[in-house]
């Protein structure tokens, strides 16, 4: 994490510059603190017209989502409690997520306003312990994979089966090696699959034949995103 005040304003605009998907909090000079923090992407329009640092608020610098859990879990923080994000860049949607129903909703929103370009994933995801153990999912390698479908699944190439309710086509989207495996949430590590082949992967009598085409087909797919 780094931390930029109203003196640094030419370290944050370096920072900003090199970190161009990174995460920024306003949040108090006193230090990190649940009681005011503002979230935004780097690139926000908004942040940058207000004057990155000509504001007397701290600000607390993230590579990526993954860091910024690990500092909100280490003060005791629960990044669902925090709802100041930025309403022009909509970094909620760019955050990884845990909850399937939550996922699904950013998904759509990503569908819907598009992806400017592919997105780098997390090659470690952040587990998220709960009475079982999950993994947070980056929203926009979902979207991606999707649209890389173009409403046919990327296995048995058969148009996907229904309509969601936003009009997306029905596909879900696959880990060639699992995350519980050390897979890596990354569009290369994906494929999006009809339900019925999706099933089958994971358990059919031949998933680990399956995998093995599922693997071959996500990096030649990569290849052309």
């Amino acid at each position: 994490m780094e931390n930029f005040r109203i003196f640094d304003e030419s370290d944050l605009e370096e920072w900003v510059t090199n970190n161009p998907e990174g995460l920024i909090v306003n949040s108090n000079p006193s230090g990190f603190s649940s009681k005011y923090i503002v979230l935004h992407r780097s690139s926000c329009e908004s942040f940058s017209k207000t004057g990155r640092s000509q504001i007397t608020y701290s600000k607390y610098c993230f590579e990526n989502a993954h860091i910024l859990y690990l500092e909100l879990q280490t003060l005791g923080i629960d990044l669902k409690g925090v709802r100041m994000g930025c309403t022009t860049c909509h970094v909620n949607r760019f955050i990884p997520v845990q909850d399937k129903k939550d996922l699904d909703l950013k998904v759509n929103q990503l569908l819907k306003t598009g992806l400017q370009s592919k997105p780098k994933g997390n090659d470690k995801p952040q587990e998220s312990n709960s009475t079982i153990t999950a993994y947070l999912r980056d929203p926009q390698v979902v979207a991606w994979v999707k649209n890389r479908a173009k409403g046919s699944c990327e296995l048995c190439m058969k148009n996907a089966p229904f309509l969601n309710k936003d009009g997306f086509p029905y596909l879900e989207v696959h880990h060639v090696k699992p995350l519980s495996e050390g897979g890596k949430d990354v569009v290369k590590n994906c494929v999006a699959l009809c339900p019925n082949c999706h099933r089958e992967a994971h358990y059919s009598q031949e998933s680990s034949t399956i995998a093995q085409r599922l693997a071959r087909i996500g990096a030649k797919l990569d290849k052309f995103a």
